[in-house]
């Protein structure tokens, strides 16, 4: 029995007013960030442009297509099972996640990215600790309406669409990440001469 205030959902509309909205806005954040991460790797690491929009580009197209193909059939599916105000809820709030400082969390990201892509993982680990940081403190992905600081040891109750999507969830996401990457460096580094030929 769904809770006190949700109907189930008995069909699913494949078109609703506001898609063609949604659709190019979609879109359009969609460019905006890989012309971002292509300006940031081509101007600040002097990567090269051609290579990231031959070679990057196309397979990130790829792979956010089938990402969307893949979250429509989820959430048809979930739709099925859950009451639609709980379901909106959990999606308003996921989205509210990833909105919180996005800017911030591009820049992180795309550092992190091109260190990764030089081989340099002490650095890419350097930028997501500090995304662990900004995370704990709601610099980036706060739960909160409005996207405000949090202190991770006062927090407000937060609703039940925001279970497992704390932030230290989401911290402990960027530090486990960054304990990965300084465990590849370290396992990675070169051998002493004298190592080799023992």
């Amino acid at each position: 029995m769904p809770p006190i205030g949700c109907t189930p959902v008995k069909g699913y509309h494949w078109a609703a007013p506001g898609d063609v909205n949604a659709f190019f806005g979609l879109m359009l954040d969609n460019v905006a960030n890989l012309v971002l991460l292509v300006g940031l790797l081509a101007a600040h690491f002097d990567f090269d442009a051609t290579f990231a929009l031959r070679y990057m580009i196309p397979p990130t197209a790829l792979g956010v297509l089938a990402g969307d193909l893949a979250l429509t059939w989820t959430s048809i599916e979930a739709l099925a099972e859950q009451p639609r105000n709980l379901l909106l809820a959990q999606t308003l709030q996921t989205v509210r996640i990833l909105s919180g400082g996005f800017i911030v969390t591009s820049l992180l990201w795309a550092s992190g990215l091109a260190a990764l892509v030089d081989r340099r993982l002490l650095r890419g680990a350097a930028f997501f600790g500090v995304a662990a940081l900004a995370s704990l403190f709601g610099v980036i992905h706060s739960p909160l309406a409005g996207n405000p600081l949090v202190i991770p040891w006062d927090m407000p109750d937060l609703p039940a669409a925001a279970h497992g999507q704390t932030p230290l969830h989401m911290a402990a996401g960027y530090a486990l990440l960054a304990v990965l990457l300084v465990a590849w460096a370290w396992w990675a580094k070169p051998k002493p001469l004298d190592d080799v030929k023992s």
